[in-house]
């Protein structure tokens, strides 16, 4: 029983019990059960090989955490590449912003009008105070500056009128950043506009500013100088 002939050759059939564990030939492999195997592999969240066509099915392995090394000469290169481009972009800001050239500051220190009898003519005095905003010494001259008198102001407009205009002829030099302490040579006096700022400031207070230019020796640049509206009061000399 259970043997049968057919062209002279006796095969065998084997019976499998319900308990069975699936077995899977390598020479000629199910792709049906292969598919539903893995399925259940990852359904139950159990590790699984993959059968490789046509060789022997692997054994089941635990999975490992895959380890990724980071060699120390790299990670410091990575650094040091970082940091050098940080200082360098660094020091190009610093270098543009110190070489970019500035206007240098003229501010307001003291002002007086007068009488001179002895010459018959009012007499104007100016001290300003000359801030140089340059990184380096430079050489200045050609320093011009008016006296200006504020004679009547609105919400979009004023009145302003030019009283004497003084002058330094000789060159002079700031060091960097350098402030200097400057009283410029009277050069002329309109006649009208001073007595009637010497009557304004001899009863009352007046509101005046220095506003002109100067150059640098080495490019030729003229920079425009200006002070802020001042009022003052016994400005009379």
């Amino acid at each position: 029983p259970g043997q049968s002939r057919a062209g002279g050759r006796q095969t065998t059939k084997s019976k499998q019990g319900k308990n069975s564990p699936a077995h899977f030939s390598s020479s000629q492999p199910a792709s049906t059960d292969r598919e539903t195997f893995l399925k259940m592999q990852v359904q139950s969240n159990t590790p699984y090989a993959v059968l490789e066509e046509g060789g022997e099915d692997p054994p089941m392995a635990q999975a490992r955490p895959a380890v990724v090394i980071v060699s120390t000469v790299e990670k410091r290169k990575r650094t040091f590449g970082c940091g050098f481009c940080c200082l360098a972009t660094l020091l190009v800001v610093l270098l543009c912003s110190l070489l970019v050239p500035r206007t240098p500051y003229i501010g307001f220190r003291e002002f007086a009008i007068g009488w001179d009898a002895d010459a018959e003519r009012y007499t104007v005095k100016a001290d300003v105070r000359f801030k140089s905003r340059q990184p380096v010494s430079v050489e200045w001259k050609d320093l011009e500056v008016k006296l200006q008198w504020l004679l009547d102001e609105s919400d979009d407009s004023y009145t302003v009128q030019e009283v004497a205009k003084f002058k330094k002829s000789s060159e002079f030099t700031t060091k960097a950043f350098d402030d200097k302490h400057i009283e410029p040579s009277l050069d002329t006096v309109t006649l009208v506009p001073a007595a009637a700022l010497f009557a304004q400031c001899k009863n009352d207070y007046a509101v005046v500013r220095f506003k002109g230019h100067v150059k640098s020796k080495d490019s030729g640049k003229k920079y425009n100088l200006e002070t802020d509206w001042h009022t003052v009061w016994n400005c009379y000399l």
